[in-house]
């Protein structure tokens, strides 16, 4: 054997440990990768499963869920409070008694004493139908009306003007205060000593009888005397 030939020989037997070498290598570094990756993957797991435990710890905390309250204790007691003293009792004021409708031909009376009047004089007696002039015929009701007032030593007395529902609520508050007025101007032409009028339209916010019936509505469209003796 030659030189030449021993130094090939040499050179493949060097060759092949090498090339093993370099393939263990190679497989070597895939390996690392793998499992340097797979290892990453653990990480980032971890750290999801981590958060996901650090959320649910902050969601029961913020919850506070089923956590016990905490016990009311007794207040302090309430102190009696001052007694109420019995005040002054309400003197019963002077009541007005139903009115007394007053009718053509009848003598009117007043009562005695100084207990308020109502006297109740239906508008038929003084006022055509929706109107606020008296009518010739009223003077010799209006007339009885003074001559029982002037058996008074004086006396206060409010003309009321009533009506009954039919129309707006601003036509009846205008015709009752016309009829009142009306009324009013009469009877001061008798010079009174000691008696003062006073005129109030009330429409229809103060019926007598019901307004579903025509004998109701003519009864609460009326004039009202309320006569009240000094």
């Amino acid at each position: 054997m030659n030189k030449q030939t021993t130094l090939k020989m040499m050179t493949r037997t060097l060759s092949f440990p090498l090339a093993v070498m370099l393939a263990l290598t190679a497989c070597g570094d895939g390996e690392s990768r793998e499992v340097q990756d797979a290892a990453d993957v653990g990480v980032e797991t971890a750290d999801a499963a981590d958060g996901n435990q650090s959320d649910g710890a902050k969601t029961i905390e913020s919850g506070n869920a089923n956590q016990p309250g905490t016990p009311i204790q007794p207040g302090k007691a309430i102190e009696p409070g001052t007694p109420i003293q019995p005040g002054k009792a309400i003197e019963p004021g002077k009541a007005i008694q139903p009115g007394t409708p007053i009718r053509p031909g009848e003598p009117i009376t007043l009562g005695q004493g100084n207990e308020p009047v109502k006297l109740e004089i239906a508008d038929t007696l003084l006022f055509d139908y929706d109107k606020a002039e008296l009518k010739p015929e009223a003077a010799e009701m209006l007339d009885e009306v003074v001559k029982a007032l002037a058996d008074l030593k004086g006396a206060s007395i409010e003309i009321q003007g009533h009506t009954d529902d039919r129309g707006s609520e601003e036509y009846n508050q205008e015709l009752s205060n016309k009829r009142a007025q009306a009324v009013l101007e009469y009877l001061e032409t008798a010079d009174l000593p000691n008696v003062t009028f006073q005129a109030v339209g009330y429409g229809k916010t103060q019926p007598v009888e019901s307004n579903d019936t025509e004998a109701g509505r003519s009864r609460n469209r009326r004039v009202d005397l309320v006569i009240d003796p000094v």
